[in-house]
């Protein structure tokens, strides 16, 4: 096991085997002063949990109360926010910002550069290309309302450059073409390419 890890600011439990690279902050608090934003900010203390086998690349920040299963890489200068699950066998991706309570299943892909609007719940065996960008906030943050981030199903896949709106539902198995606007639901089983998108 290779441990080298900046700052601990929370409880870190560590699998067996996890591999974790220099400049690495674990358990940091969220933390944001008053009136700054609408949504409040709760400090839980609670640990960070990461897998067996699991490898935490250089410079990520893996803020309180989340938990990595086993295998996983989280690549360099990601970023994952509280109250995160990570299924077993996943990938985040270089620079990537995972957003507070996010849940991400087992096997799936998140690859460079992407942002994971908070309250997203993305499927098993999901494969999302780099500098895929997601909403939870159609309000452009002017209103005090429940966020909600993208659901995406099952087994989809998502194109390079993709952009989603906030709460869309993505269907399991659908493919989503590179560049596309995500601006309503997708039904399960399609093809779909556009700005905004539509069912080929």
């Amino acid at each position: 096991m290779c441990v080298d890890i900046s700052m601990i600011f929370s409880p870190v439990q560590l699998g067996k085997n996890v591999v974790v690279f220099p400049h690495v902050v674990l358990g940091r608090p969220p933390l944001a002063p008053a009136g700054t934003i609408l949504t409040e900010i709760e400090q839980s203390g609670k640990p960070v949990i990461i897998g067996d086998n699991t490898v935490i690349g250089c410079g990520v920040v893996i803020y309180e109360n989340v938990i990595i299963g086993k295998n996983c890489l989280i690549g360099d200068n990601a970023v994952i926010r509280e109250k995160t699950v990570i299924g077993n066998n996943s990938i985040i991706g270089i620079g990537t910002h995972v957003g507070a309570n996010v849940k991400v299943g087992n096997y799936t892909r998140i690859l460079e550069l992407s942002q994971m609007a908070g309250n997203s719940i993305i499927g098993d065996n999901v494969f999302i290309a780099p500098g895929f960008y997601s909403s939870n906030d159609n309000t452009f943050g002017k209103e005090k309302i429940e966020l909600y981030g993208v659901t995406i199903e099952n087994n989809v896949c998502i194109g390079i450059g993709c952009r989603s709106f906030a709460g869309v539902v993505i269907g399991a198995n659908s493919i989503v073409g590179a560049n596309s606007l995500i601006t309503k639901d997708i039904p399960s089983n399609v093809k779909v390419f556009g700005s905004p998108v539509k069912i080929k």
